[in-house]
């Protein structure tokens, strides 16, 4: 797939996790076969078949670094990239080398802490850190323009080396980002297919060094491999440079001068307060760690307690699990393909296995039900309960996906199945937060210092939305946000939060030019409220969470808000009258007629969602606010593609298409055109079904430009941060970025001026926005603990939930 369309050119405690993870020591060597001085002599001479004849400079000392870096001063631009013993937070404090390219000199690799395999020490003949500090003070003092590809790592690791933070000039993996949100993003791949036009060839690290750490590598040969990023990220820049400059000829005629101001002004500036925040951590208190442990391991006892009791019953009730067991026939019919089964025989000797511990399982099955045996509950749910085919997708299966289905299905009402279902989804629930964040979050953080590192990817989805990762702060569960209080600002310090309201309904508005929308953000009205005053014909006051004082919840205006909410978002997220009657449990006529009543109440909102799909079928692609492309192609394609033998003739191609395409609109069941493909192939007509596939874009046509002008001021509003003079003197620092809210920790002593300092920031974000923009801005002593306020002392009262 092309780049971009365009012309190409040439449950364990914390102390006993954390006792596992201080057991690994320098990283070792994991070898698939050989001896290691045997393997490392065969990695060796591959590089050397492979590699050997690729020309580059090795800065082997002190010496020859200094002199490069003094050279790259006379150049414009300097290439880099870093090698490093691994992506976490200490591993990336294993600098094995750096990878350099300037504009006259040839690429070259500057070997640093690469480690002899014998005595596990620092290998000769490589350059120091103090040298390697003052190769960047060099360039950095003689202003150099350094460009990278994935810039947010090679920050860190320069830091963590050396103390310094480099300015960012270009990040090639953000351009590609810009350029195509689609695809691989890989250097090597980018560089092969839009500079080679997929020619070159590229070589794996793995594959080349067989799971060896680049570390152990003797530095000439990780030098073969390593020194070319540079190079490559040399020209794939200069490929994407005239794309990416907003009064370029080919950014114009691509339409994509949006995509470049963000590239420049928002994507790029981004980068090192990203960093930073990847450098700094956030502190985890231990205390509330064991805190939650304790309470969650007594919830989930409990909940062990009632699963045991509620399948004691029906084991008691039926008997011997043995009793049901399928015979191997009926364990073929319900989990394999028979017909494969009778034919193949290495599938059959594959199934007659699976069938064997299927049949150890069953006979071993005993009070109590292991809940975590996906096959004694099969054996519970399917032979022994005859629950039958919850998801014909998935057969036999026990998965979340199932176990949902039958917790939502009415038919599954007052059934045994469905009691012993809620009982394991509540296990299974405190089961995973115990282990997935409470335990491991915990150790990790033991094991850091007290902290986690976690990271925050500025394109953390295609609408470059951002995410969290290593761990997913974004992934704690909403309904169980007292884990987040493990999070705590540090020694003398509060957590200072903005949350925006109703954000991704603001940018709806703009995108819309929608007048009466615009209205009631500008009457500063609560705009779920107001439509469902409109969907329900009803006052805004009746609508209203709470009453006019504020404090004390309207119960039925609080749900018609919630209704109204989810059809508003609904319609944002391009969800069918199904979803949304589904959501706010209506009928599809009710749903329909609510869904209408909005529609008719914003003229300009209903123009706006018709004209965004238009738009998208035409030039295969959407446009946020600030001009950013989400590239939907296949809005262009039509329902059906047809394929024809090699040699057809064109009137034939004509004649079968019309044919076919014109029986396939003449049938509504799936099944009769599943049929029709199916008698078409018969003919060597292969058909492509685009409906589903057309289907999922246009619901992303009308989302991608709201959600990725949300990203924008997100990100806007962390700029705004890094630029506000106050915040940064006073040790304001980002910590936390989860959907629409930004947490930063502050010196206590100055967490009044720094809230509205925050404040600031955060409604700054929307100049140029058509509505204006509202946050939330609170304080806390952990992350998800008691909120407070200021009063008009300026001391802290709590906010009332």
């Amino acid at each position: 797939m092309a780049l971009f369309n365009i012309p190409k050119r040439n449950t364990l405690s914390t102390q006993a996790i954390l006792k596992k993870t201080q057991e690994i020591q320098q990283p070792k060597i994991k070898l698939k076969s050989g001896t290691l001085i045997n393997k490392l002599a065969s990695i060796e001479a591959q590089v050397e078949t492979l590699l050997g004849d690729y020309e580059y400079t090795l800065l082997d000392s002190d010496e020859k670094w200094l002199e490069y870096c003094r050279n790259a001063v006379k150049d414009e631009y300097v290439y880099l990239d870093s090698e490093t013993g691994g992506l976490s937070i200490s591993e990336m404090k294993q600098l094995a080398g750096i990878c350099i390219m300037s504009q006259n000199q040839q690429e070259a690799y500057a070997p640093v802490g690469h480690i002899s395999n014998i005595t596990e020490t620092i290998l000769p003949h490589q350059v120091s850190k103090e040298a390697l500090k003052k190769g960047f003070k060099i360039m950095i003092n003689g202003g150099c323009k350094f460009i990278f590809h994935n810039a947010y790592f090679d920050l860190v690791v320069i830091y963590l080396a050396t103390g310094l933070w480099l300015d960012v000039y270009w990040d090639t993996l953000l351009g590609a980002y810009n350029l195509n949100e689609e695809g691989s993003h890989n250097l090597k791949y980018l560089w092969d297919t839009y500079v080679m036009e997929g020619q070159a060839g590229v070589v794996k690290f793995n594959d080349l060094f067989d799971g060896i750490s680049i570390l152990h590598i003797k530095p000439k040969y990780a030098g073969f491999y390593s020194a070319h990023d540079s190079k490559m990220t040399k020209d794939v820049f200069e490929f994407q440079l005239p794309y990416l400059t907003e009064n370029h000829i080919s950014c114009i005629d691509c339409d994509l001068q949006g995509s470049a101001w963000l590239f420049h002004n928002v994507d790029l500036p981004l980068i090192p307060i990203l960093a930073k925040m990847r450098v700094d951590g956030i502190e985890v208190d231990n205390n509330i760690v064991e805190k939650l442990r304790e309470k969650y391991i007594k919830l989930k006892e409990d909940a062990l307690d009632s699963f045991n009791s509620i399948t004691k019953e029906v084991l008691d009730k039926l008997g011997d699990p043995k009793q049901y067991k399928l015979t191997l026939t009926e364990y073929v019919k319900e989990t394999a393909n028979a017909k494969k089964y009778y034919a193949d025989e290495k599938y059959c000797a594959s199934i007659n296995q699976s069938y064997k511990n299927y049949c150890n399982i069953v006979d071993s099955i005993s009070y109590p039900i292991n809940y975590n045996s996906p096959i004694q509950i099969q054996v519970l749910f399917y032979d022994m309960l005859k629950v039958g085919t919850v998801l014909s997708k998935y057969p036999r299966k026990t998965d979340r996906h199932v176990l949902d289905t039958i917790i939502a299905e009415d038919k599954y009402k007052d059934t045994d199945v469905r009691k012993i279902t809620e009982a394991l989804v509540e296990v299974k629930k405190y089961d995973k937060l115990i282990g997935t964040f409470i335990d491991k979050l915990g150790a990790d953080a033991l094991a850091n210092g007290g902290k986690i590192f976690a990271e925050f990817n500025s394109y953390g989805t295609k609408t470059s939305r951002m995410s969290s990762t290593n761990p997913n702060l974004q992934q704690i569960p909403s309904k169980n946000k007292d884990i987040r209080n493990m999070f705590v600002p540090g020694e003398g310090r509060l957590f200072v939060s903005a949350d925006y309201s109703q954000q991704e309904m603001m940018c709806m508005a703009s995108l819309a030019d929608d007048a009466k929308m615009l209205e009631s953000f500008d009457l500063g009205r609560d705009i779920y409220s107001h439509i469902a005053s409109i969907a329900f014909n009803l006052p805004y006051e009746d609508c209203s969470e709470f009453y006019a004082d504020g404090v004390t919840t309207n119960e039925e205006g609080k749900n018609r808000r919630k209704k109204a909410k989810a059809i508003a978002l609904g319609i944002a997220y391009g969800k069918g009258v199904k979803a949304i009657s589904e959501d706010i449990h209506v009928n599809l006529e009710k749903a329909q007629e609510i869904k209408d009543s909005i529609l008719k109440a914003f003229p300009d909102l209903a123009n706006y969602l018709q004209n965004v799909v238009k738009y998208g079928a035409e030039h295969g692609y959407v446009k946020d606010f600030y001009g950013r492309k989400r590239r939907l192609p296949l809005l262009k394609a039509p329902d059906y593609e047809f394929k024809f033998p090699e040699g057809t003739s064109q009137n034939t191609v004509n004649y079968y298409s019309n044919l076919y395409k014109s029986k396939l609109d003449s049938v509504w069941k799936d099944d009769d055109k599943d049929t029709l493909i199916r008698e078409a192939r018969t003919h060597g007509i292969i058909i492509a079904d685009n409906r589903s596939k057309k289907a999922k874009q246009t619901r992303e046509a009308y989302n991608a430009p709201i959600q990725s002008s949300a990203a924008v001021l997100t990100k806007l509003c962390l700029l705004n941060i890094a630029n506000n003079e106050y915040l940064q003197s006073h040790g304001a620092k980002v910590k936390l970025l989860i959907h629409d809210e930004v947490v930063l920790s502050c010196p206590e002593e100055y967490v009044y001026e720094c809230a509205q300092e925050l404040e600031k920031c955060a409604i700054g974000a929307g100049k140029g926005l058509k509505a204006k923009l509202r946050c939330d801005v609170a304080i806390s002593y952990c992350w998800e603990g008691q909120k407070y306020t200021f009063d008009e002392n300026k001391q802290l009262v709590p906010i009332k939930e």
